[in-house]
């Protein structure tokens, strides 16, 4: 009986799921903004009216991160190498870095 690859599919199914996560909770981000006047202060105050629950990150199970700054949050998952670079942008050449989604205030 031959065994098929299935690390090469899982893990592209991986990164969907977090880029997907990432996304759904910037929408929901946007949305509290435009009801509320300013983006959240955390993911949390998008449950349970923007969202059913606090995004999980695929990559460790955690919450998804969030970045709040004088002009943006960030919103991101800590990506396949599972390091959390602070929100820095994922590097496709070595496979480093962070899926972001930056909202600017």
């Amino acid at each position: 009986m031959v065994t098929p690859q299935i690390g090469q599919p899982l893990a592209l199914a991986t990164v969907a799921d977090a880029r997907r996560a990432v996304v759904a909770a910037a929408v929901a981000a946007c949305r509290y903004r435009i009801a509320h006047g300013q983006w959240p202060d955390k993911l949390a105050d998008l449950v349970p009216e923007y969202l059913g629950a606090t995004p999980l990150d695929p990559f460790d199970g955690k919450s998804l991160r969030f970045k709040s700054g004088d002009n943006e949050i960030v919103i991101y998952s800590i990506g396949p190498d599972a390091i959390d670079n602070s929100g820095a942008g994922f590097n496709y050449a070595d496979g480093t870095g962070d899926f972001t989604f930056t909202l600017r205030k």
